[in-house]
């Protein structure tokens, strides 16, 4: 009897603490994903380093600080400060993860996703750009007259359209 209560506590226990790591994983995950968003709607490229993968650092981050320089000051005064919320948070593995993010500017509102990677116990943003064709003078563009709120580079490019 000693011998199978001590087997079933052991079981319980280890249960219990698989189920702590599992929330305390999660919310490291959660706590990148938000710094590693935040920081990249705001346009602040460098906070956002210290929350990537070196491969997103050697890739993403590159064409994000090209792209801030591109985009100019005025546009950027105009896009923040943005709000970020991630709504959901899955462990797809033991060092994998997706976060759902919701961003709110003052020009953009959207949901997108971030992947993470788990390396050496600690959770990274893994954010590979994805390759957009975007007007560069649309988007250096002041924001448009009647306060639209724009959601895309699309939207943008439209809006500067009609004011032409």
């Amino acid at each position: 009897m000693t011998v199978r209560r001590t087997i079933m506590l052991a079981a319980v226990l280890g249960c219990t603490l698989a189920s702590c790591g599992g929330d305390s994983d999660k919310a490291g995950a959660k706590a990148v994903a938000y710094a590693y968003s935040y920081a990249m709607a705001n346009y602040d490229v460098a906070a956002a380093e210290a929350y990537a993968t070196a491969e997103t650092r050697n890739t993403t981050l590159r064409r994000a600080a090209y792209y801030v320089d591109q985009v100019g000051g005025d546009y950027i005064a105009a896009d923040t400060p943005a709000r970020i919320e991630i709504t959901k948070v899955d462990l797809t593995s033991d060092t994998t993860a997706y976060a759902i993010y919701h961003k709110v500017t003052p020009l953009k509102d959207f949901c997108d996703t971030l992947q993470l990677r788990k390396r050496e116990g600690q959770w990274q943003a893994h954010a590979m750009m994805r390759i957009v064709k975007i007007d560069t003078a649309a988007a250096q563009a002041a924001p448009p007259a009647d306060g639209g709120n724009i959601r895309s580079a699309q939207d943008l490019i439209e809006k500067q359209k009609q004011t032409n």
